[in-house]
């Protein structure tokens, strides 16, 4: 069985459509993430774990969009970086409206949306508003995760911090994603260039314009160097059955 949207033909799709499968729908964003993770992290790990949850459920994952709102300084390094490049929320809100409707008018009925850019998360929702509004004589039911990290087991969780959890602002490009990516995407891993580090001044809240001492040069807001694939490992699997169970309740 394919789960992968992208590499069907269009009869597969109708196919995966007439017997109701479950379409996992994702985004992500194109940030920065350090020396050692590639500015596609944020879509890599959500498609990895994606097709391991429709492979539990048998689901089928849509083509993700890669592109997210805008980077927040203190939880992902703001947009001074090269390789972030982000959308307007006005946009992000009409790209999910648009292929959202679009899949329910096609016929599918059961979605999951998820997210891995916590900036995503308001105009992410609106869009699914608002495309729910404008198909409202379709069939149709939308689960939206946008915090999968909380659906990891929490004795992985404190295994993986080892009792230093900074919060998930400042976990950005460090122990979790790092982990992750080192089990579900070692290839892409800069194994060489991982390093710890943190906000020189971290605040718990925004301020605008950024001061320049909020974000460390390295893009690296944590501790990165705690990271291992076996940690990625047990994250990654523990998160995939607990998303696998969220559908086999609310979608199948």
């Amino acid at each position: 069985m394919e789960y992968m949207m992208e590499n069907m033909t269009w009869p597969e799709v109708k196919q995966a459509r007439d017997e109701k499968r479950p379409l996992i729908f994702i985004v992500g964003s194109i940030e920065q993430h350090g020396p050692h993770l590639p500015i596609c992290t944020d879509m890599a790990i959500p498609t990895e774990v994606a097709k391991k949850v429709a492979q539990k459920v048998g689901g089928i994952v849509a083509p993700v969009i890669p592109y997210g709102y805008r980077s927040k300084p203190r939880s992902g390094g703001g947009e001074k970086f090269v390789g972030t490049f982000s959308l307007s929320g006005e946009t992000l809100i009409h790209l999910t409206k648009d292929l959202i409707k679009a899949y329910i008018q096609k016929g599918f009925s059961k979605i999951f949306v998820l997210d891995w850019h916590v900036e995503n998360v308001e105009f992410i929702n609106e869009g699914l508003t608002l495309a729910i509004e404008e198909t409202e004589e379709y069939e149709k039911k939308i689960i939206v995760v946008d915090n999968p990290n909380g659906l990891v087991d929490q004795s992985i969780l404190d295994e993986m911090f080892e009792g230093d959890f900074p919060g998930w602002d400042r976990e950005h490009a460090a122990i979790f994603e790092t982990s992750m990516m080192l089990y579900l995407c070692p290839e892409l891993v800069r194994e060489d260039k991982i390093i710890s580090d943190e906000s020189p001044n971290y605040y718990p809240y925004d301020i605008l314009p950024p001061p320049d001492d909020i974000v460390p040069e390295s893009g690296v807001l944590w501790h990165a160097a705690k990271a291992s694939k076996i940690k990625g490992e047990k994250a990654a699997e523990s998160m995939a059955e607990a998303l696998a169970k969220v559908i086999e309740k609310e979608l199948k």
